[in-house]
């Protein structure tokens, strides 16, 4: 095998291990920034949905229908929840007692205190959802609610997966 070959050899084994390369490092920094950009949206609906809610629950009744409307127009599911942990009003069918990650957290107490911030995130491994929790405030009876907004996490992150 003459010098010429085994140079050219070299240079295609080379280039089709660079392109690989290069494609893979685009791969995966788009499948980053994609992952980025669905949680800061995520993010940015809890916000409007929590805005939604806060502006509009004059009482129970009246956040019972903005919270219905809310979840059925944004495609998230929906749910408040009272001080003890009991689900109130639900948009979701298949959402219990049971299925409610948000009694084993702190997430109460977090945002009582406002050490979390506005909205507290829970995001488990195990569990096909992603949660967010904020505080609604009823202006009539002074009553504290907590505002359970959820999604399918292939939902959230369906565009990142199919690459």
């Amino acid at each position: 095998m003459s010098i010429r070959t085994k140079l050219s050899l070299t240079f295609i084994l080379l280039l089709i291990f660079g392109v690989t390369a290069i494609s893979s490092y685009s791969i995966m920094f788009i499948r980053g920034y994609l992952m980025v950009q669905a949680e800061e949206d995520l993010l940015a609906d809890a916000r409007q949905i929590m805005l939604t809610l806060q502006l509009g629950s004059r009482d129970f009744d009246t956040l019972t229908d903005i919270l219905m409307e809310t979840g059925r127009v944004s495609r998230y599911d929906l749910a408040a929840i009272d001080r003890y942990g009991n689900i109130l009003i639900t948009t979701s069918s298949d959402l219990d007692d049971s299925a409610n990650p948000f009694a084993g957290f702190d997430v109460m107490d977090r945002l009582l205190t406002g050490a979390g911030g506005d909205l507290e995130t829970v995001n488990l491994p195990g569990d096909p959802n992603i949660y967010m929790y904020g505080i609604v405030s009823s202006e009539q009876d002074g009553e504290v609610y907590f505002i359970e907004i959820s999604r399918l996490k292939e939902d959230i992150y369906r565009p990142v997966k199919t690459m």
